[in-house]
Parts: structure tokens; C-alpha cells; sequence
């Protein structure tokens, strides 16, 4: 991730008296002399319209002691106590965002994009805000802008320390800037969904953007699939082995891996018969066991959800809750009557699916399926390295 770190000696920031307490954003317009809600802590980006860049606006009280301009803004941290003001704008505000990579990386290789499977959190080394502070934080990924804020050690009495605001609006950030550099998919309306999911496609984990945005725009224009699974049947063909690799490093994986191994190869044989017989059984295995879930499926497709949530976040490129209809339709109950039996869990355990519904499409979400399922597996618990200090 873009990330620039001045030494700790050259981190001075802008400090100024504190001249008002912001309480909070009120989440609709008000009249005088009404109550309204207020949000003391929160995210939101440039998509969500007119509110959004109102919200914004409260940073150019700022702005204006950086001598610096709006539009040069990349990015900008504000640390408010009842005494005092911290402001680190640009290059001033060291900033590292802590990923998921979806290939064994070298420290200092340049990162793209689609080697990212997710953002958790940012960090600030070297930054020490004032006790009692509350936060706002703004973020940008080229055009596009994201804050984030929490101003309750502002209250009186406050309802959090300033490290645990701090903490908060470090998270924020990070699903700020997932947000930023993935909207297309956090855009997915329930429309789209409702397209996609049916058609039996998920924007899982492994596909680069292009090949995503060309699937997507495909199925929500009633399009032919053909091209648009091709080209991902053909990009997964070059990277299955090292996706394999990944599975067997993981201990989750392992009791599984025998059955994994072979579906990868057969795949490779264009044997699509064997890579759904094999791989689809464990599925259910492979969540059961990591989750420790022995009772209905519905239980361990909630732990998945969860689990997710707890590491990453609800916003995350995992799409937890998105995934949760996506087994639905996997592990739905289908009656055994007609010839047309699509291929389920359920058809496939009690063999009744036509050999001819296992086909190249439903080997390739199976396996796309399963490698998504790789980062939803419960983290060690050094498996996310605190950031340098």
C-alpha cells in the first residue's frame, strides 16, 4: 500500500488552540429548536452524495493553518483535545494500511491492486495525539475521498479514552480504504446481487478486477457468459498450483487437502465430473471442521460470516454477509422431482444431478469457492503482526 514515513524527527505537526469541540454529525437536517441524533463516530465516502462532502467541508477549519489548498489534500489527521489541536496533513502524516496479500510478496516489492485480498486498518508511526483527543481522519485513493472520526473522549464525561478512539479510527480507516479502492464491488446494489448471485458467481477473492468487471457488467446486461468465463477458467488455469500451495500451508485446510490435490488435477484434465464429485463434499467439511460447527449448516455458515467480521470487518472484500446467500443457494434443499436437477450439495450427496450439470462453470466457482474460503479461516493468533513502532 501507498505509504509515506518521515522519520520521527521530521513529524511536527501543525498545533493550534482549540477554539470549539465538535460533538458529532447530525444525521439529518434539523430546525431550530428540534432534537436531533448525532453520529460521534463513524465512516463515510465520496458515493454517499450531498452529506458526504458537508461532512467534508469540516475540515477546511483545518486546512487553512496548513497553508496548503483543499484540493492538495491527500490526506489529513486531526487530533482535537480541549487544550489544544494537532493537524498532520500530506506528507507530514505517516500512514501504513495493513493487507491481506493473495501471493507470497518480498518486503519493499511494489503491491498492485489485485494483490490485495483485503484492508483491515491503518496506522500512523510516530504520532502521538494529545490526551483526551477525539479524531477525524480523511483518506483519498486518486479522486476519490473517504473521512472517518470518533470524538467521544470529547464528551463530557468522555465514553472512551483517546487509545481506544485512536484504535477505532484506525480501523475506520481501513475499511475506508478498502472502500476506495474497491467501489465497484461495495457498490453491488441488491438488484445487482440478485443477478449475480443466481448465475452462480461471487466476486470471490481471486479474480483480478478486470476479469471481475467484465463477469459483472456481463451478467447485469443479460449478456453471454462464455468470454467473460473463459477468461477467468484460463487465468485460473496458470495460477491453480500456486493456489494449491497456498491451501496446503494452511491447517485448516489439511484434512482436506488429499481430496483438494485431486480436484486441482483434475481440473488441469478438463474433468469436470471429478473436480465437483471430489471437491464439493468438502466444502461443508472444511467449515464444520474450522469452525468447530456439528449442528445444522446454517450454523456454520453463521460462524464464517462472524469470524470474518471479528478479523477483517462487515465492510470487508470477503463480503461475509453476501456470502451467506451464496450457501444458500450452494447448500440449498432441492425436491427430487423432473429431470432438470441442478447441481447442489444436495443433488450431489444423494446422486441424483444429471452428469452433464457438472460442467466446466460449476468445477471453476467450486474451486474459486474454496480458495475464497481460504481467507475466512480463523486467524493464528500470530498470523496479524502488530505494526512496527
Amino acid at each position: 500500500m501507498d505509504s509515506v514515513t518521515p522519520s520521527p524527527k521530521s513529524i511536527k505537526p501543525v498545533i493550534i488552540p482549540t477554539s470549539s469541540i465538535p460533538a458529532g454529525f447530525p444525521l439529518t437536517d434539523v430546525p431550530p429548536e428540534s432534537y436531533c441524533w448525532l453520529e460521534v463516530a463513524g465512516y463515510h465516502t465520496f458515493d454517499e452524495g450531498l452529506r458526504f462532502y458537508t461532512m467534508l467541508e469540516s475540515f477546511s477549519e483545518y486546512v487553512k493553518y496548513t497553508g496548503l489548498i483543499e484540493s492538495c489534500i491527500d490526506r489529513m489527521l486531526v487530533c482535537i483535545s480541549r487544550k489544544e489541536t494537532h493537524i498532520y496533513a500530506n506528507n507530514q502524516l505517516p500512514m501504513m494500511a495493513r493487507m491481506r496479500a493473495k501471493r507470497n510478496l518480498k518486503a519493499g516489492e511494489a503491491i498492485f491492486r489485485d494483490d490485495i485480498a483485503g484492508i483491515d486498518q491503518v496506522d500512523f508511526p510516530g504520532i502521538c495525539p494529545p490526551a483526551g483527543s477525539g479524531f477525524m481522519l480523511l483518506v483519498s485513493v486518486g479522486w476519490r475521498r473517504g473521512i472517518c472520526f470518533d470524538l467521544e473522549p470529547l464528551a463530557s464525561p468522555p465514553s472512551e479514552t483517546t487509545e481506544e478512539a485512536f484504535n477505532k479510527v484506525k480501523s475506520f480507516g481501513g475499511m475506508v480504504l478498502a472502500h476506495l479502492h474497491f467501489t465497484e464491488r461495495f457498490l453491488l446494489s441488491t438488484e445487482d446481487w440478485e443477478k449475480v448471485l443466481p448465475a452462480g458467481w461471487f466476486p470471490f477473492v481471486f479474480l483480478p478486477e478486470n476479469l471481475w468487471r467484465s463477469l459483472f457488467t456481463s451478467i447485469r446486461n443479460g449478456w453471454d457468459l462464455q468470454t467473460a468465463e473463459l477468461k477467468i477458467h484460463e487465468k485460473w488455469l496458470t495460477s491453480c498450483e500456486d493456489r494449491l500451495t497456498g491451501w496446503k500451508a494452511n491447517k485448516h485446510f489439511a484434512p482436506h487437502i488429499d481430496f483438494l490435490d485431486r480436484a486441482v488435477r483434475a481440473y488441469k484434465q478438463s474433468d469436470w465430473l471429478t473436480v465437483v464429485s471430489v471437491a464439493a463434499p468438502r466444502v461443508e467439511g472444511l467449515m464444520r471442521i474450522a469452525f468447530g460447527a456439528w449442528g445444522k449448516q446454517r450454523e456454520a455458515i453463521d460462524r464464517l460470516a462472524e469470524q470474518v467480521k471479528r478479523q477483517e470487518h462487515a465492510r470487508s472484500l470477503l463480503f461475509p454477509d453476501r456470502l451467506r446467500q451464496y450457501f444458500e443457494i450452494f447448500f440449498r434443499f432441492t425436491q427430487f422431482s423432473g429431470p432438470d436437477l441442478p447441481p447442489t450439495r444436495h443433488t450431489l450427496a444423494h446422486g441424483v444431478v444429471p452428469a452433464d450439470k457438472l460442467n466446466r462453470k460449476e468445477a471453476l466457482t467450486l474451486l474459486l469457492l474454496i480458495d475464497h474460503l481460504l481467507y475466512c479461516m480463523p486467524l493464528e493468533e500470530n498470523a496479524k503482526p502488530a505494526p512496527p513502532v
